[in-house]
């Protein structure tokens, strides 16, 4: 990034002290079409910027950060010499790995997103039992990192993501509900309207339905977590958790800047034991790795730079409740955020969803609690669905997801 070329300059002459020095620079760039009977309506093109530099001085490291792309590199050196003074004594920080890995950018433009999204829409609305399409986008989502030390060699990286979310007014035998889908890809070229159109609908046949309401069942059940609720678990038992613990009882892998080089060859063996000891694999194939949760191999989790999420596969949600055959299929949940314990992984989780009978639809269940630990959700995940939802949720550069997931033998106990 040229943004960082002022900060080479800078650490060539740090001042008395300054043993070391780093700036870690972030940027984001984002464009975002929603479209309404075929025009383009709230749409907005930005770029996010911020720059972390950290100084090692007088044995102890200090930081100072800006989203200002004009601010005076040396005057951020001196905030963080600043800031050193007061921080703890620590080792100097060693000679981190040269990481070099650019996405494969193809260019797509507001047109392209525009086109993108009316095409879907109209695939939408071409389903029978849509009454309306309440809402469709398309994003494209560029986030580049630049590492610049005098401790060695820069380390920059860059990943490109493309959305698009469907929401729409459905009807189907006689009840009508709203329901959203999203997909994600690579490349906007493997974003097919139809397909995505498709996975709305069969969304719709499982939630839109005139169920009684039925008492949820008490014991130990299989649970079919929805793409929203599961992709929630994700981000609660992640998220503020760069360079520590989770509630998974491991360390944080590359997926976030200020890790990006501490973590990037510590990723264990398995999470499913809540083993904490890392194993150093000989290579990242193009940055990237994936470990299985389980001895079967059936799900597992992935991550890059900026993402930490269970792998979809190509089953459809109802491949998942056929193979459960009895159980529940849970669509929304309460809280989440609050029912996982950060320190011991086990939690209790209102949800609300359909209950399951010999792989059948057989009713409607509210407010019943769903509890376990981390460890075993992971351990005794056996299938994953094609539906992943990736929520940015506080912080847009990066997020963690899942599609729905099949959970085995968890408690359920009856309506709270």
């Amino acid at each position: 990034m040229k943004e960082l070329d002022r900060y080479r300059l800078a650490f060539e002459n740090l001042p008395d002290g300054a043993e070391s020095a780093e700036a870690n620079c972030k940027k984001l760039d984002i464009i975002s079409v929603s479209v309404k009977d075929g025009e383009a309506g709230d749409s907005s093109a930005y770029t996010q910027f911020s720059v972390q530099v950290s100084v090692y001085a007088n044995g102890s490291v200090g930081k100072a950060v800006t989203q200002d792309v004009e601010e005076d590199p040396n005057e951020l050196i001196k905030r963080a010499m600043n800031c050193a003074a007061f921080s703890p004594g620590c080792k100097k920080p060693e000679k981190g790995p040269r990481l070099v890995r650019d996405a494969a950018d193809d260019g797509a433009d507001f047109d392209q997103l525009k086109a993108l999204a009316v095409k879907l829409e109209k695939a939408a609305l071409g389903r029978p039992g849509v009454k309306a399409v309440q809402g469709c986008s398309a994003e494209r989502k560029l986030i580049s990192y630049e590492v610049v030390s005098t401790q060695g060699p820069d380390l920059r990286f860059s990943d490109l993501e493309y959305s698009v979310s469907i929401g729409a007014r459905i009807e189907i035998n006689g009840a009508e509900d709203d329901c959203w889908c999203v997909s994600y890809a690579d490349r906007l070229s493997d974003i097919d309207a139809d397909a995505v159109a498709d996975r709305l609908m069969k969304k719709a046949a499982l939630n839109v339905c005139a169920l009684p309401v039925m008492t949820p069942p008490t014991g130990e059940y299989d649970v079919v977590f929805g793409a929203e609720p599961a992709s929630m678990i994700m981000v609660t038992s992640f998220m503020g958790c760069a360079g520590s613990y989770t509630a998974l009882s491991a360390p944080v892998y590359p997926f976030h800047p200020e890790t990006i080089i501490k973590y990037e060859k510590t990723v264990p063996e398995t999470w499913a034991d809540g083993k904490r000891e890392p194993v150093l694999p000989e290579s990242y194939p193009d940055g990237r790795w994936s470990v299985p949760v389980n001895k079967s191999g059936t799900a597992e989790i992935a991550a890059d730079a900026v993402r930490v999420f269970i792998k979809p596969t190509n089953d459809g949600v109802g491949e998942l409740i056929k193979t459960m055959k009895n159980g529940l299929y849970v669509t929304g949940s309460y809280d989440i955020i609050h029912s996982i314990s950060r320190s011991t992984g086990e939690f209790a989780i209102f949800c609300d969803g359909i209950i399951v009978k010999d792989g059948k639809t057989a009713g409607r269940f509210e407010r019943a609690i769903i509890s376990g630990s981390m460890q075993q959700y992971m351990r005794n995940m056996a299938r994953a669905a094609d539906d992943l939802s990736l929520p940015g949720f506080m912080n847009p550069s990066y997020s963690y997801g899942s599609p729905s997931v099949l959970i085995k033998g968890l408690k359920v106990t009856g309506k709270a």
